[in-house]
């Protein structure tokens, strides 16, 4: 392998493990106080952790990952919820405010099991989504026509579910119930059941609440995160 610093440049030995994966290497690098920087590679699964940044060396390859103990940043992911109506729902900021508190307790983990104050901000964000099957055509990538006779497509709902912790990304993601897409889509269906009567007024006649599509996990910078929240804020603020 081709280490990211010079054998000899470090001050005292920093002896190389292997590990499971690259999360785990970043983790031991968080554990030591001394750690500055972890070095991953992919094919040996061998990890090691510097007490300074060394200057980097060119490899021909794209096998080695490199990072700081912790990187700050936020991971999201979309719902897609099939019969609700987003301009009546915004007249109504008590059901507003009870499905947003409903997708919070389905999605993230309760406090119980972490310090609150490690986690910087949860935001779930309320889009238009589509009325057709085109975006279950893009999370899923099934060309099909989808039809529901109990579930008929009507008015969807985009959820943006964001989470943002100073500890890491890796930590962010702990606090998601599950990351399986469809574990998320039939745990947010159930959930959302006993809400059907007090959500009528903004859905439509006849017409049920379900779960049509999740997007993958994705994890992004902290920039990225600043910009949904300022996006919630401006929303919030242009329908109160």
């Amino acid at each position: 392998y081709a280490p990211f610093y010079k054998v000899g440049e470090e001050s005292g030995p920093r002896s190389p493990v292997v590990v499971k994966d690259v999360l785990d290497c970043q983790s031991r690098c968080h554990e030591k106080s001394w750690c500055r920087l972890f070095e991953y590679n992919v094919f040996s699964h061998v990890c090691h952790l510097m007490k300074m940044v060394p200057m980097p060396t060119q490899v021909e390859s794209y096998y080695l990952i490199a990072g700081p103990p912790v990187c700050p940043g936020h991971v999201y992911f979309n719902v897609v919820i099939e019969n609700l109506d987003l301009d009546k729902l915004r007249k109504h900021p008590a059901l507003l405010e009870l499905l947003k508190e409903t997708m919070k307790k389905s999605l993230l983990r309760h406090a119980g099991g972490y310090d609150e104050a490690e986690v910087d901000e949860k935001l779930i964000v309320l889009r238009h989504g589509n009325k057709s099957d085109s975006l279950h055509r893009h999370y899923t990538a099934e060309n099909v026509k989808l039809t529901h006779s109990k579930h008929p497509y009507n008015t969807s709902v985009v959820a943006h579910v964001a989470i943002f912790s100073q500890k890491g990304i890796g930590f962010a993601i702990s606090l998601i119930t599950t990351t399986n897409m469809f574990n998320i889509a039939q745990k947010v269906t159930v959930d959302l059941g006993p809400l059907q009567n007090r959500l009528e007024p903004v859905m439509p006649s006849g017409s049920e609440i379900f779960v049509s599509a999740v997007s993958p996990i994705t994890a992004k910078g902290h920039g990225a995160f600043s910009a949904i929240a300022e996006v919630e804020r401006v929303s919030a603020t242009s329908h109160a």
